[in-house]
């Protein structure tokens, strides 16, 4: 190989954009005088890059000898092949009518690794020999120009034969060439680290000029979240411009939903979301719209689309450990309240505020101010961590808005909701508003923490059984409610006969319930937290809901019952008569 053939070699290997990076090559290459192996075996990848292009040049200037000009009995048809880029190849033919000399050329411009192999064979035509060449999946991958019209794209191209033998000889150099440029396409980017993936987006995802329209596309990643990337594009049609921002994260991205389309002169690369969630934020004209799925970048060229496609899903698996990275791992409740506090305390979407904010430790207070022009809404929840359940935690988008939602576990309504100072039902789930999608990813793994932590926390009670009789009498005590009240008195007989008294007094009416029963005949199961409209209470039944619990009401006796209620101010109350009478229970 002579010096010239070496430097023609070294210049395809520098393609824009296809190539390794520049700096790796120069590493790489020598182009010293004489040198017959300018590939340093050390780099086996690049060896093999080079080796493809050079084999796939040779191939391509062998067909241009095979190409030759064939005759029917009306037209005369010239042939020619070029390599645009590794891989790539421009056929022109050229139509010539005979009779009166009229020329017309077709242009077509394609990957050869898009070309079925088993599909490259000869047949007869009436009175010409051709050489079919048929896309794998009959996908419109060749593009077709003729003259200076607009280009269209098809799934086949039919190339004529001088003869038979030249025929065979034109489908052996065409299949020579499909795996070659199958390995081309395999090695032709040496991107390794999330960074380069990155960057090669930043790099190549560009303007795009077509014959109606013009995308000016703009990619950049945003320093303060790691994986997001924020694609602005402006398209010019009918001297109109209209300015599309649309934000997605990578990690959020679906690597198996993305797929090239052509419409047509027009090829678009789309993206769609994991789970089909809407994660993508998108602005029209600056104003923001509401959350969707997908989003489209525009290409130049089918093989600028299929490297985009390729860099992305690569990019897309990186970018998990990346976001895994960025979530804090926190070993307390105050670390999470402030972490989450820093995401939440002022939201602003379009024309309304939310000013939200979280306290507390295991049992906290998450307070949101809805503020508009014309309106404000103050709600309060009290709830404690460990009643919501962890693997409930999810954010979603609602419109405009990022959320998460929280619910407790088994849809227990203990979730007590104030709004504007009204003590409203109690409930099982409440939302938390967010500006961006990354800070409810971190928030939501961070919640999911804060319940873990709290999961375990038990009151611990020790003492002898009359000890904790003691106790729980102690924490049985009058309540208030809106506008009712109950004044409750537990007293023990002994040890296994206790008596419970209630009094409830409404503005109207009062009325009192006494009830006799024995601690032995108490389904420790069936202790447990409920809650009806703005009420807390504790419920007591006997084993297998027996009616063997005496009954007075207002001092008449009545039937037995299998049941009574124990009301307390708050969720916390309750949780720990419950667990005084599960305990005693227990003895």
């Amino acid at each position: 190989m002579n010096i010239k053939s070496v430097i023609f070699l070294v210049s395809l290997f520098f393609i824009p954009s296809i190539y390794a990076q520049k700096s790796n090559v120069d590493k790489t290459v020598k182009t010293v005088a004489g040198t017959k192996d300018v590939v340093n075996t050390e780099h086996p990848i690049l060896n093999s890059v080079f080796k493809n292009n050079a084999a796939f040049s040779e191939a391509v200037q062998q067909l241009k000898g095979e190409l030759q000009k064939v005759e029917n009995n009306k037209t005369q048809i010239g042939q020619t092949i070029s390599e645009l880029q590794p891989g790539v190849v421009k056929l022109s033919i050229t139509y010539t009518t005979i009779k009166d000399g009229k020329s017309s050329a077709e242009f077509y411009e394609f990957n050869m690794a898009d070309v079925d192999v088993n599909t490259i064979r000869t047949f007869t035509n009436k009175d010409v020999i051709q050489v079919q060449l048929l896309v794998g999946k009959k996908q419109k991958l060749i593009k077709k120009t003729i003259e200076n019209q607009k280009a269209s794209y098809q799934d086949e191209v039919m190339i004529f034969a001088k003869n038979i033998d030249n025929g065979r000889r034109l489908v052996d150099l065409f299949k020579s060439l499909v795996p070659l440029a199958n390995e081309i396409i395999e090695n032709r980017l040496s991107l390794k680290t999330y960074q380069e993936h990155v960057s090669w987006l930043e790099s190549n995802v560009k303007e795009v000029k077509l014959t109606e329209k013009q995308y000016a596309q703009k990619l950049t990643a945003n320093a303060k979240y790691p994986g997001r990337l924020e694609l602005t594009i402006d398209e010019v049609a009918n001297q109109k411009t209209t300015n599309t921002i649309s934000h997605f994260n990578l990690a959020n991205l679906n690597i198996n939903s993305i797929y090239s389309e052509i419409i047509g002169d027009v090829i678009i690369v789309n993206v769609v979301t994991k789970r089909k969630l809407k994660s993508v934020k998108v602005y029209s004209a600056k104003e923001l719209k509401e959350y969707v799925n997908n989003f489209s970048i525009y290409c130049e060229s089918i093989e600028k689309s299929r490297d985009l496609q390729k860099v992305l899903k690569s990019a897309i698996a990186l970018s998990e450990d990346k976001i895994e990275g960025s979530v804090p791992k926190i070993k307390t409740i105050s670390e999470g309240i402030a972490i989450i506090g820093n995401y939440i305390k002022s939201v602003t979407i379009n024309e309304t505020t939310y000013s939200q904010s979280l306290s507390g430790e295991c049992v906290v207070t998450f307070a949101k101010k809805e503020s508009t022009a014309s309106k404000m809404v103050d709600e309060q929840f009290l709830f404690n961590l460990k009643d919501l359940g962890k693997n409930l935690v999810k954010y979603y988008t609602d419109g405009k808005r990022v959320k998460i939602e929280l619910q407790t576990n088994a849809g227990n309504k203990y979730l007590k909701h104030i709004v504007n100072q009204e003590v409203k039902s109690y409930t099982n789930k409440f939302e938390i508003d967010f500006a961006e999608i990354e800070d409810a990813v971190v928030a939501e793994r961070v919640l999911e923490r804060m319940i873990e932590l709290c999961e375990n926390t038990e009151l611990k009670l020790v003492g002898s059984k009359k000890e904790l009789l003691l106790n729980l009498k102690e924490n049985i005590r009058k309540v208030e409610v809106n506008k009712s009240a109950f004044e409750q008195n537990l007293e023990l007989k002994d040890e296994s006969a206790v008596q419970f008294k209630t009094t409830e007094i409404t503005e109207k009416v009062s009325k009192t319930r006494l009830y006799e029963f024995n601690l032995n005949d108490i389904n420790p199961l069936t202790v447990q937290i409920n809650t009806s409209s703005v009420d807390v209470f504790v419920t007591i039944s006997t084993n297998y809901m027996e009616k063997i619990i005496k009954y007075y009401e207002d001092g008449a006796i009545k039937n037995y019952q299998n049941t009574f209620n124990i009301y307390t101010s708050n969720i916390e109350e309750a949780r720990i008569i419950v667990e005084i009478f599960k305990t005693i229970l227990q003895k």
